[in-house]
């Protein structure tokens, strides 16, 4: 497919990249009893979180958010049900915007952990919400020593790990233990190296749930633009909701050029598991895309930030859960560090 821009599509190669200021959180948490984590463990982790989150910070006790007079200043709803701000601009007919938050549970996906071995969690935090970041460290604290997954077996913090922005240090930092100070690091906007020169590669390692004219898309229908148009949209959300300004660009252009490049070689599938939703009291079917896809070595260089910045926010539906998390391979520029250490490890 050609790639000659109009002058007009020209100049959206000069356009500001997106400002997104990051942070990304490993906890590690020790079992106390026996463990059987869920196929999609996220889902559980994030019932816990909200949970916990809501009896540690709700003082009106309200039965719902909306309406109650702090529904614009409590760390619940602004976590967890994301109001649109009384003056926003954007989705003011929605109740709720995207959520500041993406949990990363695939080291407890499917897993049986015995007492005394390690798991981990990751936890990353968009822009303002990294200011609550004590409140859910609170609160994950308290839901793990409650009990996860089915039997409710209990697990104890040992330590929050915060990785740097850039993907500079493998390990990150130890930034809080139980009974010690929080001294998180300020976070940043992920550094976006180059377009590649030889193409890229991309793999998406949690089910992709992107929607074309209100239905799923399939594996072998996926088109670039149908990645593009879900990462420009979240990153836009989430720049004017949770950033320190809205994303100023020219959305026609961009999206112009996305639809003029294809996805080169891919081997796509579909993965589907199941979860229990607590509000429907009822075990549902969902899955998304996975599998590895080529970049073109020709794709505009207005459309790389976006694609490089979506491995920290990921992309399409039920990202709070980890979906939609993908990598971006180059021989120069391998992507961020993986936010988990190996699996689950017994204590040394």
């Amino acid at each position: 497919m050609s790639t000659t821009l109009s002058p007009k599509e020209a100049e959206s190669a000069l356009l500001p990249t997106p400002v997104l200021p990051i942070a990304r959180y490993r906890f590690s948490f020790v079992a106390e009893d026996a463990v059987a984590f869920p196929a999609m463990a996220g889902s559980a982790w994030r019932g816990v979180l909200g949970h916990a989150l809501k009896r540690a910070v709700c003082v009106t006790r309200a039965p719902v958010c909306a309406g109650c007079l702090l529904q614009y200043s409590c760390s619940y709803p602004y976590i967890f049900e994301t109001p649109p701000p009384r003056a926003s601009r954007k989705m003011r007919r929605y109740r709720t915007v995207p959520h500041p938050y993406i949990l990363d549970t695939r080291c407890c996906d499917g897993q049986n952990i015995a007492p005394g071995q390690i798991a981990t969690v990751g936890l990353t935090l968009v822009g303002r919400g990294n200011q609550h970041l004590p409140y859910l460290i609170h609160a994950l604290t308290r839901g793990a020593e409650h009990g996860v997954g089915r039997g409710r077996g209990r697990l104890t913090l040992t330590e929050v790990v915060q990785q740097s922005a850039d993907g500079s240090s493998e390990s990150g930092e130890r930034i809080y233990a139980p009974g010690e100070t929080l001294f998180p690091t300020p976070p940043k906007t992920p550094l976006c190296p180059a377009p590649p020169s030889s193409g890229a590669s991309l793999v998406f390692e949690t089910p992709l749930r992107v929607k074309r004219d209100g239905r799923l898309v399939a594996a072998e229908a996926l088109g670039f633009a149908d990645l593009f148009g879900s990462l420009l949209r979240r990153v836009s959300m989430l720049m004017e909701f949770h950033g320190e300004a809205p994303l100023e660009t020219d959305f026609a252009a961009l999206m112009t050029l996305a639809r003029r490049v294809d996805l080169g070689e891919r081997r796509l599938g579909w993965k589907e598991e199941g979860r229990y939703s607590s509000r429907q009291k009822a075990l549902m079917r969902v899955g998304g895309i996975v599998g590895v896809a080529a970049l073109p070595s020709n794709m505009p260089a207005a459309l790389w930030p976006y694609v490089w910045l979506g491995q920290w926010v990921h992309a399409g539906h039920l990202t709070t859960m980890g979906f939609g998390s993908y990598r971006v391979t180059t021989a120069a520029a391998p992507g961020p560090p993986d936010i988990l250490d190996p699996q689950i490890s017994n204590p040394s």
